[in-house]
């Protein structure tokens, strides 16, 4: 019987998985510069065809660093999903270094908007 409960996410960890998280905790490195991390990072680059790459420790740090790279700065506008998690957005707004201004956008108001264009200019 379901309880009516739906996961946002199941984990899917199998037997590498579990035999590489026992290396680590046995090494005594559980952080973002274990010697891991450096062979993940050349992976990835090599994957992606790019000369280095970087690991971070969590989504919202990997977003903030993506928008450094990308150039985003003050006064720049980010449009972005109304239905979302703090942390997608917290790294592009007007208090994080990038200085970026969040747009949030509502579909409804948005139809609401075009229908009333379309009746003025038709």
């Amino acid at each position: 019987m379901m309880s009516g409960f739906i996961p946002l996410s199941v984990p899917n960890f199998g037997q590498e998985e579990l035999s590489r998280a026992t290396e680590a905790i046995a090494s005594g490195w559980v952080s973002t510069s274990g010697a891991r991390v450096a062979e993940f990072e050349q992976a990835l680059a090599a994957y992606v065809k790019m000369p280095r790459a970087v690991a971070a420790n969590s989504g919202t740090s990997a977003l903030h660093l993506a928008a450094m790279a990308a150039g985003l700065g003050p006064g720049q506008e980010v449009i972005v999903p109304t239905l979302t998690f703090i942390a997608a957005v917290s790294p592009l707004s007007e208090d994080a270094s990038t200085g970026t201004v969040t747009v949030t956008f509502d579909a409804e108001t948005a139809m609401e908007r075009s229908r009333s264009v379309a009746r003025t200019e038709g």
